[in-house]
């Protein structure tokens, strides 16, 4: 009677025991998923310059040293305050030589454009900006986009949009080709997944063509720029040195130290991910961008 009392006793005692270590696991997961949500959010509002250094054999001689600066996403302007002072200072500090925005500079849930008028005012004095629009773009507000064009036009800022712009310099040019977004097709109608997909595959390939068609082909060296990046594997087919791209703002989970454990389409451990790619020999840089689309924080 006493040893089965004992068992009894030290089942409860087990049982107690088991109870709280799995309250303290769920506790501890809790605690990391908070912290990382928390350091995530913490340091979307940071901004991390990236510097990437590439050398060509087929880059014109006066070109060496040629510096691009390439922002991408700035949608709602989270570095709005100050009047973008922060941001304006470091791409000061770069000292670009030109300066490119690969698409969704404004939100699709955007109520005015004076953050990104306000930055583009500014930046066009440190050098010539070339834009390409993106999905958000498209989505917005239809009298915000006509107004936002038409502030950037009277600025200077240049659209590329499945076109091209030439830069000169000694006699020896490179040339910057911009395709347009996908999105101006079927804009914010409703659509299957599966045929969004496809769709959106074929349109860039179809607006490469176009761009490839109106290219100088006396210009080796060709810069694409393109908000989205989902498309790579055709990039390398015309003949690019260099692709620029957004749209995947890091991925979904990006660990700490920049490692990207799930892409933009939930991917695990993606391939092509933020900062440099190369796709057949041809680089590809990834920008995760400036703002925040959905999540307002």
């Amino acid at each position: 009677m006493v040893k089965i009392g004992l068992n009894r006793k030290r089942l409860f005692k087990s049982r107690k025991l088991r109870g709280r270590i799995i309250l303290y696991i769920i506790i501890a997961v809790v605690s990391i998923i908070a912290a990382l949500v928390t350091g995530g959010l913490l340091s979307s509002r940071k901004i991390a310059i990236r510097k990437f250094s590439i050398e060509y054999a087929n880059l014109p001689s006066s070109f060496e040293g040629y510096k691009i600066a390439h922002l991408s996403d700035y949608h709602k302007g989270i570095y709005a305050h100050e009047n973008n002072k922060e941001l304006i200072d470091k791409i000061i500090d770069i000292k670009p030589d030109i300066i490119v925005l690969t698409g969704d500079i404004i939100d699709k849930n955007s109520i005015d454009i004076d953050g990104i008028t306000s930055l583009c005012n500014e930046l066009i004095d440190i050098a010539q900006i070339l834009w390409v629009k993106g999905n958000n773009f498209y989505k917005a507000d239809k009298k915000l986009q006509t107004q936002l064009e038409k502030n950037l036009d009277e600025l200077g800022v240049i659209a590329l949009i499945n076109s091209t712009y030439e830069i000169s310099n000694k006699d020896e040019s490179i040339l910057f080709c911009g395709i347009d977004d996908p999105e101006k097709l079927y804009e914010s109608r409703e659509l299957p997944g599966e045929y969004i997909k496809k769709a959106t595959e074929k349109i860039i390939k179809r607006n490469l063509e176009k761009l490839n068609d109106k290219a100088d082909n006396d210009i080796g060296f060709k810069i694409l720029l393109s908000h989205r990046f989902t498309s790579y594997e055709l990039f390398p087919e015309y003949n690019y040195s260099l692709a620029l791209a957004g749209h995947s703002h890091g991925g979904q989970i990006k660990l700490p130290g920049g490692f990207d454990l799930i892409g933009y389409d939930f991917s695990l451990f993606p391939e092509i991910k933020s900062g440099y790619n190369n796709v057949v020999e041809l680089p590809l840089i990834i920008c995760s961008g400036l703002g925040i689309s959905n999540i307002q924080v």
